[in-house]
């Protein structure tokens, strides 16, 4: 399995000095606050933009750049502004724009969190390069309700900051999302009470990143039987990027990828304290592929995931605690690859149907039940022959995770 060996490098943080007013909407650069992709290669000066919005020349590896020139080093701020320095060239970091998405190993925040998109959400396919959100739109500020559904729901692309918490109404509204959108939190106190985020058919290009989102459950219903609020519900959606979130106490499901939803990553999440953790499926195809790493699932029950039907599921470096039910499910003919992860506490921790589970390197401490795999080395796929990933050694993820899931405080700023 092929790793990247290079470390992370600590960027230069600098605030932008933008003043965006609630429901109004700011143009910037083609990096551009929070687009998360780094503008794409070509656009920016040979060793990174100086100013915000600006992007080093080799962009990001979802951005269309190759992420192996690097550039020699750039201007703006790592995670909010545009383009900040490559890296040395072949050190394979890219540009890092908007919130740091230059290549496997790139940006990282002031505590050394990564911001790197990785996984199958980076892959072109279905007509889409890669996952870079609302990048090419107006970044607007939204505190209120209608605001984020007015945005959310445009046919333009936009960067969509959310500032504060905003709670819902009726309970349980799943705000409906267009393509082309980046949905991010300003700082680690942005929340979504009391509601989700729905994604229908043919939505593609999402990043949802930075947010609390959670208070749907109704009391007496811990099996989400009353009801349908969820998390995030995907129906047959491609390119979604969930990343740095935190879901809690959801009425129905944390996570729902259903139907055909593909090309989709969630990571550096934390989701806890709920029955339904992160349900996948609902379908007969066998066509989904999807990346699930760097995940902290704690105080759950079932589904953590339920991988039901997915041509490629590759999970890595998550850390299962206090799980009920069961772990790692690899349902019908659901291929999965699930490596460097840590279960303590965890009730049968993976086991599969049909398909194959290849585990490896994982960690299991307290825990009983079905440890079911098909062999320890790759056999349907290798996950290296579709993206270059980061995969932190087992005995590290709880720390880890324990520094770096969930909101960032330096993210959407």
């Amino acid at each position: 399995m092929k790793q990247n060996l290079f470390a992370p490098f600590l960027l230069a943080l600098a605030p932008l000095g933008l003043a965006l007013a609630c429901g109004t909407s700011a143009p910037d650069g083609p990096g551009g606050i929070d687009s998360l992709a780094g503008g794409s290669g070509s656009t920016g000066a040979t060793t990174g933009g100086a100013a915000s919005g600006e992007s080093s020349a080799a962009g990001s590896s979802v951005a269309g750049g190759d992420p192996s020139p690097g550039g020699t080093g750039g201007g703006g701020s790592a995670s909010t502004s545009g383009g900040a320095g490559g890296g040395e060239p072949g050190a394979g970091s890219g540009g890092a724009g908007g919130d740091g998405a230059g290549g496997a190993g790139g940006a990282v925040d002031s505590e050394g969190c990564p911001l790197t998109l990785e996984g199958f959400a980076s892959v072109s396919g279905e007509g889409q390069d890669g996952t870079y959100g609302g990048r090419d739109g107006e970044t607007v500020t939204v505190t209120t309700q209608a605001d984020l559904e007015k945005y959310a729901g445009a046919a333009e692309p936009y960067v969509i900051r959310v500032q504060g918490k905003i709670a819902m109404s009726p309970k349980g509204k799943e705000i409906s999302v267009a393509s082309n959108k980046t949905i991010v939190g300003v700082g680690a106190t942005a929340e979504i009470s009391q509601g989700g985020f729905f994604l229908g058919s043919g939505v593609h290009n999402v990043i949802l990143r930075n947010l609390t989102i959670g208070d749907t459950f109704v009391e007496g219903d811990w099996e989400g039987k009353t009801q349908d609020f969820d998390g995030v519900q995907m129906d047959t959606a491609h390119h979604v990027w969930i990343d740095h979130c935190h879901f809690h106490h959801i009425g129905d499901g944390m996570i729902d990828s259903r139907k055909d939803t593909s090309y989709l990553t969630v990571s550096w999440s934390i989701l806890s304290d709920h029955n339904k953790a992160f349900g996948i499926g609902w379908t007969e195809n066998l066509t989904a592929q999807m990346t699930i790493h760097h995940n902290w699932l704690r105080d759950l029950n079932q589904r953590n995931p339920s991988t039901d039907n997915v041509l490629r599921a590759h999970l890595y470096n998550n850390w299962l605690q206090r799980i009920d039910s069961y772990g790692n499910y690899a349902r019908g003919g659901t291929n999965m690859v699930l490596e460097n992860s840590v279960f303590d506490t965890v009730n049968r921790p993976h086991y599969y149907d049909d398909g194959t589970l290849v585990a490896a390197g994982n960690i299991y401490r307290s825990t009983s039940g079905d440890k079911e795999s098909s062999g320890s080395t790759v056999s349907f796929f290798d996950p290296s022959d579709f993206y270059e990933y980061s995969l932190d050694p087992a005995d590290q993820v709880e720390a880890l995770l324990t520094r770096c899931a969930g909101p960032r405080p330096e993210l959407g700023l």
